[in-house]
């Protein structure tokens, strides 16, 4: 169960979302994953299921059941941490150019825009945090800092986005 703040257009909303691992999901590809199933992700009150492995090197994103999602499927799988994780440890998650972005979300001109992101995460360091399950000492605390840039298809202009988000993780 997790305690969510988010900030945007100079608003703050909170909401509490839960994750379990449910079973295994088998990808396009063959990958056995484990299910992550979220309950309130991005407080949208709609279940939704993503799909991760771990192994030894790194835990890598293989995709969602969200059929709305539109870039998950340009960029998945990707490897979400890498370990070691390592204090100001940091590495590319995704650097992806030559994406799709849907009018709808664009100039509305009838013509899909074009996009890239990059996903930049590091561990700014180890600290004690206390959420409503308890206080746990030494949690990596993760941050992820997104670029996306857009370039629309009527005009050329080019819009970019940067999102943060800081999460902290224990055993």
């Amino acid at each position: 169960i997790y305690q969510v703040s988010e900030q945007g257009d100079g608003q703050a909303v909170n909401y509490t979302n839960t994750v379990q691992i449910v079973g295994t999901h088998i990808t396009g590809n063959g990958v056995t994953t484990k299910i992550f199933r979220e309950i309130n992700p991005a407080n949208s009150g709609v279940t939704e299921d993503d799909y991760f492995t771990k192994d030894s090197q790194a835990i890598t994103y293989y995709g969602t059941n969200d059929v709305g999602d539109f870039l998950i499927p340009q960029v998945a799988p990707y490897r979400e941490y890498i370990f070691p994780l390592g204090l100001n440890s940091s590495f590319e998650a995704i650097s992806k150019s030559g994406l799709s972005w849907p009018d709808e979300y664009g100039d509305e001109d009838g013509k899909p825009e074009a996009m890239s992101l990059v996903a930049t995460v590091s561990v700014a360091g180890f600290e004690d945090v206390t959420v409503p399950a308890g206080t746990y000492a030494n949690a990596a605390k993760i941050v992820a800092n997104v670029v996306i840039s857009l370039i629309l298809s009527g005009d050329g202009e080019t819009a970019t986005e940067t999102i943060t988000s800081t999460e902290w993780y224990v055993s």
